[in-house]
């Protein structure tokens, strides 16, 4: 089944992807190689590539209507746990919502989800910022704007990942959409405020390690520090371990 890392964009989801992907490949020889591209993001276009394969469809150019995209959510999520034994992550931005009769995600195709939150005041500067916006009150209609499919491109993915329309409405909402479903599966809120905090990391992978079959995701203190205990003294010997490496990311 799917574990979701949501978020609305600009709230961290990137960098928890980075610190889960990091801790997921781990070994005792570890150097830090880009491994962020490990944990997909959904939807992407290549999740619906059977569709032509299989002579389904022949016109790509609908895909790119979230309406017409819906009811292909599901099955492709279905079609992603048959071919998986474990668990699959899969970072989205997409609120899980309803178009029609179609839903984003269900409780059949849903193990459990981690939803990020961040200081919405926050969030304005980080988007100007990443779209090149000119002015603050773009980004507020960003953050505002209730109905609308989105498509984002990750230029920085050196796999060309390209993401198929989806679901973002405004700030406000797309969190309630999340706590909608928090009595259907496990759901772990996290403030990106919070994720300073190594305790958060550590609560985070003892969550996956309860509600998910990735083996990977045992707590183990010398794959989360890369020593049984950080300390100020010892950062600069831990740069390449998970979790301070990707500290450094975002700091410097």
């Amino acid at each position: 089944m799917i574990v979701w890392l949501g978020s609305f964009p600009k709230s961290g989801n990137t960098w928890l992807r980075s610190l889960l992907s990091d801790y997921k490949n781990f070994k005792e020889d570890y150097i830090f190689e880009n491994t962020i591209y490990t944990i997909k993001q959904f939807p992407s276009d290549n999740h619906f590539d059977y569709l032509f394969e299989e002579g389904e469809m022949f016109d790509r150019e609908k895909m790119k209507d979230a309406v017409f995209a819906s009811k292909y959510w599901v099955p492709a999520q279905l079609r992603l746990i048959r071919n998986n034994s474990e668990d699959i992550l899969f970072k989205t931005h997409a609120a899980p919502c309803r178009i029609g009769n179609n839903y984003f995600l269900t409780k059949e195709t849903t193990r459990c989800a981690i939803c990020i939150i961040r200081d919405p005041r926050q969030v304005l500067f980080s988007l100007m910022k990443h779209f090149h916006f000119n002015e603050q009150k773009e980004s507020m209609n960003f953050l505002l704007t209730s109905e609308r499919s989105i498509n984002i491109s990750d230029t920085l993915n050196k796999e060309s990942e390209s993401f198929s329309h989806l679901p973002l409405p405004s700030w406000d909402i797309y969190y309630l959409s999340w706590a909608a479903y928090k009595n259907i599966f496990p759901i772990k809120f996290l403030r990106y405020e919070d994720m300073f905090d190594f305790k958060t990391f550590k609560e985070t992978i003892t969550f996956l390690e309860k509600h998910t079959n990735i083996s990977e995701f045992k707590y183990e203190e010398i794959k989360a520090t890369g020593s049984p205990k950080v300390n100020s003294e010892n950062i600069e010997d831990e740069r390449n371990t998970p979790l301070i490496k990707s500290l450094f990311l975002i700091n410097n």
